[in-house]
């Protein structure tokens, strides 16, 4: 979905081409399941696109917000859902959710490099 960089200490992300196929290829699932009557429409629909961009969060700058949100509102139209309840203050919400847990994850790796460097010293 996104490549990670390791850059003096901070941790870059970058959205890739692949993270959207793959929420296309989650759309054409819902819109699948839902012709079988096994969710409930609107609700998961958009929870569908807010738990895209909390995964994704650290590749998306906070002023891309709304741009990100409507690309997946006109995803989901394209391919035959309504994703019109994604406001663009639930995907803010949902970015800021992935960007706690990105700074969580970021802090993680850099103890991880650093101990790595560490036991590299100590051999």
């Amino acid at each position: 979905g996104f490549n990670l960089k390791l850059n003096n200490g901070d941790l870059n992300a970058v959205l890739g081409h692949s993270a959207w196929d793959k929420l296309q290829a989650s759309l054409l699932e819902i819109r699948a399941r839902l012709k079988k009557n096994k969710l409930r429409l609107e609700h998961d629909v958009s929870q569908s696109g807010c738990q895209w961009l909390v995964q994704k969060s650290m590749a998306i700058n906070e002023a891309a917000i709304p741009a990100v949100a409507d690309q997946i509102r006109q995803l989901a139209a394209h391919v035959g859902l309504n994703m019109a309840p994604l406001t663009a203050e639930e995907a803010h919400e949902a970015w800021s959710r992935g960007q706690e847990f990105g700074k969580r994850a970021e802090k993680d790796v850099a103890e991880w490099m650093q101990s790595q460097e560490v036991a590299k010293v100590a051999t």
